[in-house]
């Protein structure tokens, strides 16, 4: 129900945008016609989610399951439903790790004869891995010693690796270092040539002898 909701939100913002006006009495007649029927569902959806939730809530509340989620930093109540409903039973994992993979927290292997990738993984439960995901943002938000623990353990920022080499690199590095040197090389033939107009000199030779 929340994504129809969400998605009868998106169309009705499609169709404001295609007009470019900001009030549905601002479209043209038809439009406003589809635009009131996109309105309709979504009260429909919300006052049907509301009164799932308020059927549903007492009962979650009670569960122990439920009670030790929402110790967890940031882990809230709509949060510790959504992972208590979606996980069902845990025992049904055998290891922590089948877990994390059920739920898209591992990254999926893209690998090719010898090279080794990690590419995005589209297997397991996406509303767990939106639970936990979000509930990891909301930790480091609000819990400072989470954000502690994130940053190195001093509040610092973890210093970054060195950049590994790659012909790309190795030829942005000499181009630099060749502009540096032309860059001081001018900068010296300058510095002389001041000198020598400064002694009356010719600049470009040296001065005759007497």
């Amino acid at each position: 129900m929340v994504t129809r909701r969400s998605s009868a939100k998106n169309s009705l913002d499609r169709l404001l945008e295609k007009w470019n006006v900001a009030w549905v009495a601002d479209l043209p007649p038809f439009y406003q016609v589809q635009a009131a029927a996109q309105t309709a569902l979504i009260r429909l959806l919300t006052d049907q989610i509301h009164v799932l939730e308020v059927a549903v809530r007492p009962a979650l509340l009670e569960s122990p399951a439920v009670q030790c989620l929402l110790w967890i930093p940031g882990i809230g109540r709509l949060m510790a439903f959504t992972i208590f409903l979606e996980v069902d039973d845990i025992q049904r994992f055998p290891t922590i790790q089948h877990f994390w993979s059920s739920c898209r927290l591992v990254p999926g292997a893209a690998d090719a004869a010898d090279r080794h990738r990690h590419r995005r993984s589209k297997d397991g439960n996406r509303y767990l891995k939106l639970a936990f995901s979000h509930a990891a943002v909301r930790a480091v938000q609000y819990f400072p010693e989470v954000r502690s623990g994130t940053s190195g353990g001093n509040g610092r920022s973890r210093s970054r690796s060195p950049a590994r080499w790659s012909p790309r690199n190795s030829r942005r590095v000499s181009i630099t270092s060749s502009r540096t040197t032309s860059t001081s090389t001018s900068s010296s033939r300058v510095r002389r040539s001041r000198g020598r107009k400064q002694r009356g000199g010719p600049v470009g030779r040296a001065p005759p002898s007497h």
